[in-house]
């Protein structure tokens, strides 16, 4: 992906090339940033769940980023559940005063309050 940014940028820097062979060229390196990025993206969840990356109870990937919650990754870490309430981690392997913790939870696998 990297490689054809550079070609879209060195499209530009080239001297002498024609206008037409700038947009050619760096609408083929687009195209190609695009479909690198798209096979990349369609090849992530067979390599998740080959290195063991998502909870075994509900599938969610324990590799995310998100801008309006705790990323799961943490709440893994944190608590040694999912949020669906699956246990990932054994609780002795917590570090003391870490354990299960409702706010993490999804909103089905809580408790009344």
């Amino acid at each position: 992906m990297i490689g054809f940014g550079l070609v879209c940028v060195g499209a530009f820097v080239v001297p002498g090339l024609s206008q037409a062979t700038r947009i050619g060229v760096a609408s083929a390196g687009a195209a190609g940033a695009f479909f690198s990025w798209l096979v990349g993206a369609i090849r992530e969840a067979p390599l998740l769940r080959q290195l063991g990356l998502y909870c075994p109870h509900c599938g969610a990937a324990l590799v995310e980023a998100s801008e309006d919650r705790v990323p799961l990754q943490m709440v893994v870490r944190e608590t040694g559940q999912c949020r669906c309430g699956a246990w990932l981690l054994d609780p002795t392997d917590l570090p003391s005063g870490q354990g299960p913790d409702d706010r993490y939870l999804s909103r089905s696998r809580q408790g009344p309050r």
